[in-house]
């Protein structure tokens, strides 16, 4: 199958024009938004009484979405700079593409600590008070793996 038609892993052809391939990644980075909105959301109601396993649940799916869409908008973003279709305008597009998507994994960076932190420390009370036992399993997840992606993601931009 030639690579402009491959599936990507919402199931969903890739264009196969730099206009629909621009299209697909501002159609990303919006996806984005929507999640690290929603996500800074539920962060909110980490450690309140709304906390719950589905709230955190809920908040690893988010998560685990917004790593794959923005792994898959790097990489479309490296395509399309590799196009070697060039003009002024496609530049421009291309730049502001790029400047929104760094936008977009800042601030899923910033929610995402603002996660991290807020579990540890749910986990050092709860093994403080002795209520290790209580420790929704959704908290033993090594964070690492996801904070090593989005340092790749920005270090190769």
């Amino acid at each position: 199958m030639p690579a402009a038609h491959r599936s990507n892993r919402s199931g969903l052809g890739e264009p196969s024009s730099p206009a629909g391939s621009a299209s697909t990644i501002a159609s990303n980075i919006a996806r984005m938004g929507d999640n690290i909105q929603r996500m800074a959301r539920l962060v909110q109601q980490l450690g309140t009484p709304k906390d719950t396993k589905e709230l955190r649940k809920q908040l690893q799916n988010m998560r685990r979405e917004t790593t794959d869409l923005s792994r898959q908008t790097k990489d479309s973003i490296q395509l399309l700079g590799n196009s070697g279709y060039q003009n002024a305008d496609w530049r421009i597009q291309q730049e502001r593409l790029r400047k929104d998507f760094e936008v977009e994994l800042k601030r899923f960076q910033d929610v995402n600590a603002r996660a991290i932190e807020l579990e540890k420390a749910f986990v050092a009370k709860a093994r403080e008070n002795g209520k290790a036992e209580n420790i929704p399993d959704l908290l033993v997840v090594d964070h690492e793996d996801e904070n090593q992606s989005l340092m790749e993601a920005e270090e190769q931009r």
